[in-house]
């Protein structure tokens, strides 16, 4: 008897099978694994803007102070979608640190969150010294909420969606709320940068010079 050499048809076919659905499968599970690293990526962007963003809005409103007996220059607005404010900052310089008073401006326009600082003494009046600063190009929606001490016995603080209050509260103009809540709705994107979702992020920063007059 001969001995047979080599496959049959049948065991050719069955072997180029295997190894397609052999090969199916690798293909899907490193295509699920890099999908699912784009989307942590593109995540991980989103929440590490949003915390930088807050933590610098935290960091100037902790600073913040009353810039005369009369005026507190704190201005913001939900509807707005603006807040401005006296605060100081500390400058590095040619290797020496120091402290300048100055007002800062967050703004959001066309999705642009803009940080604008005016330096100087003179921080309520018209300065030459302006940096402009855009933190963001992505962001949806800015939401602000400024807390005050309650009248009712049964709540300590109440919300409100501007400070000063547009009636009923005339003695704000002279303070600062005693916290700022803020919500910030970031843009999430594709690969392809298409918009497929937002994501809201939520940071309530209380104010040490908060409601003093």
């Amino acid at each position: 008897m001969k001995r047979r050499e080599g496959f049959t048809l049948l065991e050719l076919l069955l072997a180029v099978s295997l190894s397609a659905v052999i090969i199916l499968g690798l293909y899907s599970a490193l295509q699920t694994g890099i999908l699912s690293y784009d989307k942590i990526e593109r995540a991980s962007e989103v929440y590490q803007t949003a915390r930088v963003i807050l933590n610098r809005m935290e960091t100037d409103l902790k600073n913040s102070y009353i810039y005369s007996q009369n005026d507190s220059s704190f201005k913001g607005s939900k509807a707005g979608q603006t807040m401005e404010f006296c605060s100081v900052l500390d400058i590095f310089e040619e290797a020496q640190s120091y402290i300048v008073p100055c007002r800062i401006k967050y703004e959001l326009n066309n999705q642009i969150l803009k940080r604008t600082l005016y330096r100087g003494l003179q921080v309520s009046e018209e300065n030459p010294l302006v940096e402009a600063q855009e933190l963001s190009s992505d962001i949806k929606e800015l939401v602000l909420e400024f807390a005050y001490l309650s009248e009712d016995p049964n709540q300590n603080i109440e919300w409100q969606e501007s400070w000063p209050a547009q009636q009923g509260k005339p003695d704000q103009q002279k303070g600062l709320p005693l916290a700022v809540k803020i919500k910030l709705s970031l843009i999430e994107k594709d690969k392809h940068g298409q918009e497929i979702g937002t994501v809201d992020f939520t940071r309530i920063i209380s104010l040490p010079l908060g409601e003093v007059s």
